[in-house]
């Protein structure tokens, strides 16, 4: 574990950085971007049977759960780009 440690932390490090990084391209990749991998990985699981031996209302929240509320965080964040400084997801596809 002690030698694994900073290869987890610069990892990490490295990830965020990264992330933070996207909105140099344009300020509504973040969310966009959070919004696609965070249903790719729901589509997974569902595709995937992860949680067969669940009950279904709970494999729902579980699955779901996730997704929606980053969707809603992501909405959240897009409309207070567009109403406080002007920046839509139309404006970057014209740049």
């Amino acid at each position: 574990m002690l030698w694994l440690a900073p290869f987890a932390m610069y990892g990490i490090v490295q990830a965020l950085v990264h992330v933070f990084w996207t909105a140099d391209i344009h300020e509504t990749i973040p969310p966009l971007l959070a919004t696609l991998l965070v249903w790719e990985l729901a589509v997974i699981d569902l595709t995937g049977g992860s949680y067969e031996s669940v009950p279904l209302g709970v494999r729902l929240v579980f699955t779901l759960g996730a997704p929606l509320s980053v969707t809603a965080v992501a909405l959240w964040e897009l409309r207070r780009l567009r109403s406080r400084h002007g920046i839509t997801v139309r404006g970057a596809l014209r740049r």
